[in-house]
């Protein structure tokens, strides 16, 4: 079965629990009130500033000729879900929510100020510093299981949209795993794009992900070969223009040079 041609991920906008977890790294923990605390992190909703952004986002999309597509996929969760209406596309048909390409499950460490984090759940952290993808949260998801949820979606739109073009709203850590599928990126390289914090290697709110099997002069090739990104609330953090995608191999000689790099 073929791929769509052209996949575009949007994550979704800024969360009540996205503004309370930066509010928490500063060591102000006062939105993790006992109500939010009893609150599913499924069940977050949009800050004003959230809505803005997906609107901004909209409109890039429209402006730029981006808003007809054959499939049209969303979050079950709910800031995923308003992002995606409110993104405004015309004659927009969303499928129902696709529990495959919700946020990563963090288990007993979800809607934790981090403050709790660091003093009950200190491993965790630990863990998602020497092994970002492979680490599972406690009860909760490793991005490498994450990944097998989106395998199986990824199947699910070839079948599906054949072919075609698809927006999918979704989420950061869902957006991060779609990039090593659709990309190749090796856990090293993982690694060194989740380590680094240039806000250029980040995935904001509203972050538009383009990936296309289109070359640029009409040649359609099995495997994604290039993608843009583009935040559309701040274009300083957008790519320039499309960036390709390269299958590397190696011989025995370099692949020895690895291991002892």
């Amino acid at each position: 079965m073929d791929l769509p041609i052209d996949i575009v991920l949007v994550r979704h906008g800024e969360s009540e629990g996205n503004v309370a977890v930066k509010l928490s790294k500063k060591n102000d923990h006062s939105l993790y009130t006992d109500e939010f605390a009893r609150k599913s992190s499924r069940n977050w909703k949009l800050t004003v500033n959230g809505e803005n952004q997906a609107a901004m986002a909209g409109n890039w999309l429209k402006d730029n000729d981006l808003y007809k597509f054959d499939g049209y996929y969303v979050s079950s969760y709910d800031r995923a879900k308003q992002t995606a209406a409110l993104l405004q596309l015309p004659d927009a048909s969303w499928r129902k929510p696709k529990n495959l390409i919700r946020e990563r499950d963090r288990g007993l460490a979800d809607v934790v100020s981090y403050e709790r984090l660091r003093t009950e759940f200190g491993y965790v952290l630990e863990g998602l510093h020497k092994e970002a993808y492979l680490f599972r949260f406690p009860n909760g998801e490793s991005l490498a299981d994450v990944e097998l949820r989106i395998r199986e979606f990824i199947r699910t739109i070839q079948r599906e949209v054949p072919k075609g073009k698809v927006i999918v709203v979704c989420h950061g850590e869902v957006m991060w795993v779609f990039r090593v599928l659709l990309e190749g990126l090796s856990l090293d390289e993982f690694s060194v794009l989740d380590k680094s914090r240039h806000p250029n290697d980040r995935i904001h709110n509203c972050q538009i992900l383009h990936y296309t099997r289109e070359t640029g002069d009409g040649v359609i090739t099995p495997s994604y070969n290039r993608f843009h990104s583009i935040c559309p609330t701040d274009l300083s953090l957008s790519e320039p223009g499309w960036r390709s995608i390269s299958k590397v191999r190696f011989s025995n000689e370099e692949m020895l040079n690895l291991v002892s790099a």
